[in-house]
């Protein structure tokens, strides 16, 4: 699943606030509180994760064709029902944060984002994680007023690919 959702988007208060939407996703719906997403799909052998770029955040289920069905309900359900619980999103700053330390520390990341500050401008000045400042004081408003600015019908694109014998039915 696809959204026209990306870093480039966000205003300088809300820098990294798409990559960090991205992680809470996961955080469960009513129908799949918690870890209940990931559980679902590592039980019938699927894979499940995501990546934000500077214009799109992209949520993906690989899986046996045999659970099709069943990963685009779950695609649906995540993207669709999330809940963005407090209790979630204090823990899930200090996950976004150490990918963001990791970042800052390796060499090439470091050496793209100095280049990302001396030669672009807007939306592509900044890392696509944010900063650090932003990602340990977003909030549960932040982020739902992001969502609901661009996760919607207009900017979003579901795609299905592999053995699709049974087109008609899907």
């Amino acid at each position: 699943m696809w959204f026209r959702a990306g870093s480039a988007l966000e205003k300088k208060a809300d820098y990294g606030v798409a990559h960090f939407l991205e992680h809470m996703f996961f955080k469960g719906t009513k129908k799949r509180p918690g870890a209940k997403i990931a559980e679902e799909v590592e039980g019938f052998g699927g894979e499940l994760n995501a990546f934000t770029s500077f214009h799109f955040t992209c949520y993906y289920i690989n899986c046996p064709k045999s659970q099709l069905s069943k990963s685009v309900d779950i695609i649906l359900d995540m993207v669709a029902n999330p809940q963005f619980l407090n209790s979630e999103l204090i823990p899930e700053r200090g996950v976004v944060l150490e990918e963001f330390k990791r970042s800052i520390d390796s060499p090439s990341q470091y050496a793209f984002t100095e280049l990302q500050d001396d030669f672009f401008s807007g939306g592509y000045k900044h890392q696509i994680l944010g900063t650090e400042k932003n990602i340990n004081s977003f909030t549960r408003d932040q982020i739902i007023k992001f969502r609901k600015k661009y996760y919607n019908k207009e900017n979003a694109l579901l795609v299905v690919a592999g053995d699709l014998k049974n087109k008609n039915k899907i």
